[in-house]
């Protein structure tokens, strides 16, 4: 019982040492069942791992049963590369023809068509574990529709690396539009951001509406 309410629990395996700083921000993230938090520091103070200690211990405790990474595409390699080195995390890359297979006809005689963002369910009707990954480009193209169906699928955790790149102008800015429909859908939200308010106050505001719109106003208002 001692060890399964442990401070430390869930923070700590062979692969990787948490720094001081690492470990503070993620103990005061996860004081929260479903934290929702934006990492904000300079590039190479860890951020990732940050976000991957954060995961690793909502999985240890059952509340990342369904994951989404989101990050540019310059990005995503380098992110994948470091959660499964790190962490041994999985994701299932998404790709356009994810979305644009043919419908295949079970045997019940049903008719399916692409789901990519939903997940089977076990015995006892409970969704199964499901961690996808998708860049923000192609989140935020396609008029949003990846968004919606993202949306509607909801999600334990939502990931985006490389938020800086969620920049808000008068006519808004489609990865920022695009996390903006999935964030409501999701209990944690991580956002990891190389960027401050100091190099866009606007758009670090607007950050800050993704995690809790209803104390950070739109940034269109």
């Amino acid at each position: 019982f001692k060890t399964f309410r442990a401070p430390l629990r869930g923070l700590v395996n062979g692969r990787y040492t948490p720094r001081a700083h690492q470990l503070h921000a993620v103990v005061q993230a996860t004081r929260f069942q479903h934290p929702r938090v934006l990492l904000c520091d300079e590039p190479g103070m860890g951020k990732t791992i940050e976000a991957g200690l954060i995961l690793q211990r909502l999985k240890i405790f059952g509340n990342a049963t369904r994951v989404l990474l989101l990050a540019p595409d310059a990005l995503m390699w380098r992110t994948l590369t470091e959660f499964q080195r790190r962490f041994e995390f999985e994701f299932q890359r998404l790709t356009e023809e994810d979305f644009t297979a043919k419908p295949t006809k079970k045997k019940s005689g049903k008719t399916e068509g692409p789901a990519p963002f939903n997940s089977d369910v076990n015995e006892d009707g409970e969704p199964q574990e499901h961690w996808v990954c998708l860049s923000l480009e192609d989140l935020g193209g396609h008029r949003g529709k990846h968004a919606k169906e993202a949306a509607a699928a909801g999600w334990d955790v939502v990931i985006v690396a490389g938020a800086e790149e969620l920049t808000w102008d008068e006519g808004g800015n489609a990865g920022w539009n695009g996390v903006e429909i999935v964030s409501p859908a999701a209990k944690s939200l991580i956002l990891l951001s190389s960027q401050g308010p100091e190099h866009d106050a606007k758009s670090h505001f607007g950050r800050l509406h993704l995690l809790e719109p209803e104390a950070f106003s739109s940034p269109r208002k």
